[in-house]
């Protein structure tokens, strides 16, 4: 059977279609638009909606589920996509707030790192870094599992921005002061040692052509110097965001520098995939934060 899911951020609009096979699991398709779903049009995120669940549709998806971030909660669009999701056959709209979506969002992330542990099978502790708007989450546990241990803070991308009054380009001290409020909240968290690192936001593809698969804390240290300097226009096009993206993609990599350095391992920069996030948030239903 096939399963597709569209998510819609504060930023974009995104879907894929996994196969729930356990034996041959992955993703069959994905797809991603950037829309400003808050503070644009919200017929144009409606159209975006529309746009992935027939794409999920036409690539095989038996069941489409909506999953909206929890900061559209109470928004115009939110009521708008209830009433459409009825019209487009997908059932209520889940938002995807809390300790439940932080745990199923590492399932679904380290599900492909399962049989790639080394030499000891099964053996390593992986952590997922989640970038949200408000929000960092982290979820730490065997690869493919339902995690062991998961907290948040809120120090996410578009709070950051804020806090620290981000201009166009960003000041140098701007950068140092929001790396340090993510250092000292991830520092806050005792978790349990961590051997792999992955992060997973709508900022990972752009991260991966400005640095690579792999991260350490000297490219993302180097990439940030490249970036001092450039507005949020010039940076857009040079890893192919859009202006609001654009805008935070310095703070995504600062927040995974903070990362790097504090578990003290390389990362792995991954996509969002809506479609194994809607599985996976049926095995951890009642995960609290």
């Amino acid at each position: 059977m096939l399963r597709g899911a569209v998510q819609i951020t504060a930023s974009s609009v995104r879907y894929s279609v996994v196969t729930s096979d356990r034996s041959q699991p992955g993703t069959v398709t994905a797809g991603f638009r950037e829309v400003a779903t808050l503070a644009g049009d919200p017929e144009e995120a409606e159209s975006a909606v529309a746009e992935g669940v027939e794409a999920a549709r036409m690539a095989g998806a038996e069941v489409v589920q909506l999953l909206a971030a929890p900061e559209l909660r109470g928004t115009r669009l939110a009521s708008r996509l209830r009433i459409g999701s009825r019209k487009l056959g997908t059932g209520d709209m889940v938002f995807t707030g809390g300790g439940a979506a932080i745990a199923a969002s590492f399932i679904a992330s380290t599900a492909s790192l399962q049989g790639d542990a080394g030499p000891v099978e099964g053996s390593i502790t992986c952590g997922v870094l989640g970038l949200g708007d408000h929000s960092v989450g982290l979820a730490v546990g065997r690869p493919g599992e339902r995690p062991s241990w998961i907290g948040s803070r809120p120090v996410g991308l578009a709070r950051l921005a804020e806090r620290s009054r981000l201009s166009d380009p960003p000041e140098p001290a701007q950068l140092a002061a929001a790396r340090s409020a993510v250092e000292r909240a991830l520092g806050s968290f005792s978790t349990p040692a961590i051997d792999r690192l992955v992060s997973v936001s709508d900022l990972s593809q752009a991260t991966r052509i400005a640095c690579g698969e792999r991260v350490d804390r000297e490219l993302l240290s180097g990439t940030l110097d490249d970036l001092v300097g450039m507005t949020a226009d010039q940076l857009g096009a040079t890893v192919g965001l859009g202006p609001r993206l654009a805008r935070l993609f310095p703070l995504a990599l600062v927040a995974q520098l903070a990362a790097v350095g504090t578990f003290g391992v390389d990362l792995v920069p991954l996509d969002p995939d809506p479609a194994g996030l809607g599985s996976a948030l049926g095995e951890v239903s009642g995960v609290g934060t």
